[in-house]
């Protein structure tokens, strides 16, 4: 029997499951859009009124050193942005709130 095994360190693991999550944690139900993990806000596509499809880029949160984009899973309406550029977020923080269309 062959087995495949992958050794890696703390931080490309964490790493890996973040981008792994990155697309997923931006639909975290009813619209609400959470930090997969501790970050920096960098940059912002949407502003609150716009509408919104599945797989539109919503916002950039750096995390360590890398850039990753957090995308809608639904489609709607941007009713409440929680943060701004710049802003400094922990893990499952309430980035964005989408009434869903």
């Amino acid at each position: 029997m062959d087995y495949k095994i992958d050794v890696t360190d703390s931080t490309t693991y964490l790493l890996e499951k973040f981008i792994r999550q990155s697309g997923k944690s931006a639909g975290s139900g009813a619209g609400i859009v959470k930090a997969p993990m501790p970050g920096l806000v960098i940059k912002l596509f949407v502003d609150e009124g716009m509408t919104v499809v599945p797989g539109e880029k919503l916002l950039i949160v750096e995390a360590m050193k890398m850039e990753n984009v957090l995308k809608s899973t639904i489609a709607g309406k941007v009713v409440s942005l929680k943060v701004q550029e710049g802003s400094t977020v922990d893990k499952d923080s309430i980035l964005i709130e989408i009434e869903p269309t």
